[in-house]
């Protein structure tokens, strides 16, 4: 899931991961560390050939990836960040098997709480001494590529393992068509949750595909709703409506509301269908006029305030965990499009990703144990998504060719996945243009601004805004 680094960070922080339990379950295959075991057992002569002319092969999806040489006993620092109890154990866990394995690396592992997180880092590359390998958001790649704090990954990783990156992901963490980081998971920020036993009881049949077919239903569902509940929950306004309307903007006019040249602003007529949608939702009072709470708490929908409701995947977790009954009468869709288009973009992903310091002396064992993790076996990164109760999706193609062929995932784990694969970055642009389209949305919906006026007092704004911080020439994905 952050002025606009410091936000930026912010939001990534509030678009974590989500709590879930902490069984891990059967994966149908237990991770192997086969590559350790191929390097015991070679010959002098193979000991000599080149990591990308050794193989390992994952049976279930043909997915090969290097035999690493054995390290020289040095011990790599590794900085990760304190979320749920259950992802703390994963990776203290993950670090212990990885010790255990035989690599010629002891891996060094401490939890860094995001409110000192800043500060600590800027103190360690001040003294050069940052961590060999930490966790990085998507959002906070670009910083570090411009401070050159973080190492382009082209010439440490096997070309296999760059390639197995999900294509829309591996844009995420390209830039200059180098690839900046390993990515871990993503987290769609737009799924669309509903009641099914809510839609029966309306006599809705499937999950809207349209605006037209959401507006439907809600009407359908209003009348079961009381002074206590509503046919439908979206973003709040303000700082939930600037980023939790991102996928909704890209869906409806195909690009951001500032040019790709960050020379001119771009809010059209598409973003006035957006705004106008956004008002006849609140004309028809189909949503609170006040959001029940945060874009990223599915609180409201557990306790049955809301029959159907738009938040990120992470939501999925904090059902499951606490609210079963709910959960077992809800499924998730595929936010709708203006026309019921299949193809366009429908949300954006948040989510982590594993870097490797510019300044280390460490870069084959900062290497080796980032591949071990995550870019090895693809029954190994796998577990995590299993005991996230699939409320992420995998960001390599093995793992998701694994997940199909080798584990029972729920149904909502494809849900996820498709929405994942039709998901871009966060945009780079300052936090305060997405906060401009925010105060459009509101105008038109809530304070009766006339649309056309509102779409000109955005763009004059976001002009202001490309002038004072001289944004021109400044996108590093342009």
């Amino acid at each position: 899931m952050k002025k606009f680094k410091t936000l930026a960070i912010l939001l990534a922080g509030i678009l974590v991961l989500s709590a879930c339990n902490s069984n891990t379950g059967n994966t149908g295959k237990e991770p192997s560390d086969s590559g350790s075991q191929q390097q015991e057992e070679t010959t002098d002569g193979e000991k000599d050939k080149p990591a990308d002319e050794m193989k390992n092969v994952d049976e279930a999806t043909g997915y090969e990836w290097p035999a690493l040489p054995k390290g020289d006993g040095s011990e790599i620092i590794v900085w990760n960040r304190p979320f749920e109890e259950w992802n703390q154990k994963h990776f203290e866990e993950k670090v212990e098997q990885y010790n255990q394995a035989d690599r010629g690396y002891t891996v060094k592992q401490e939890f860094v709480s995001d409110a000192t997180w800043g500060e600590q880092m800027v103190a360690a590359q001040a003294t050069k001494t940052a961590p060999d390998v930490y966790l990085a958001s998507y959002n906070h790649l670009w910083g570090s590529v411009d401070d050159e704090t973080i190492l382009p990954l082209n010439d440490i990783f096997a070309q296999s393992q760059l390639d197995d990156i999900s294509d829309n992901v591996r844009e995420m963490v390209s830039f200059n068509d180098k690839v900046y980081a390993y990515p871990q998971l993503v987290e769609p920020s737009t799924v669309l949750f509903y009641r099914t036993d809510k839609f029966a009881e309306a006599g809705i049949d499937k999950a809207p595909t349209t605006w037209a077919e959401l507006i439907e239903a809600a009407e359908k569902l209003k009348p079961l709703t009381d002074n206590n509940s509503f046919a439908l929950g979206i973003a709040g306004f303000g700082v939930d409506m600037a980023w939790g309307t991102w996928g909704w903007q890209l869906g409806a006019a195909g690009h951001w509301p500032i040019e790709d040249s960050w020379a001119k602003p771009a809010v059209d007529d598409s973003y006035k269908e957006l705004a106008l949608f956004w008002k006849e939702l609140y004309d028809k009072q189909l949503v609170p006029e006040q959001a029940l709470s945060a874009y990223n708490d599915i609180t409201p929908y557990g306790e049955e305030g809301l029959f159907m409701a738009f938040s990120g995947s992470w939501g999925i977790a904090q059902l499951i965990n606490d609210y079963p009954e709910v959960w077992e009468n809800t499924a998730i869709a595929v936010p709708p499009t203006k026309d019921g288009n299949t193809n366009s973009t429908i949300s954006t992903n948040g989510g982590w990703t594993y870097v490797i310091d510019a300044l280390t002396q460490k870069v084959d064992g900062a290497y080796n144990y980032i591949s071990w993790l995550l870019a090895e076996d693809p029954a190994r990164p796998a577990e995590f998504f299993e005991i996230a109760q699939y409320s992420k999706s995998p960001t390599r193609k093995s793992v998701h060719d694994y997940i199909d062929k080798a584990v029972s995932a729920p149904d909502h784990s494809g849900v996820v996945a498709e929405i994942a694969g039709r998901a871009v970055a966060e945009p780079n642009y300052p936090f305060s243009i997405s906060q401009e389209v925010a105060t459009l949305f509101e105008k038109v919906a809530l304070l009766g601004t006339d649309a056309d006026q509102a779409v000109k007092e955005a763009n004059d704004a976001i002009t202001e805004i490309i002038e004072r911080e001289q944004l021109e020439g400044k996108n590093p994905r342009n």
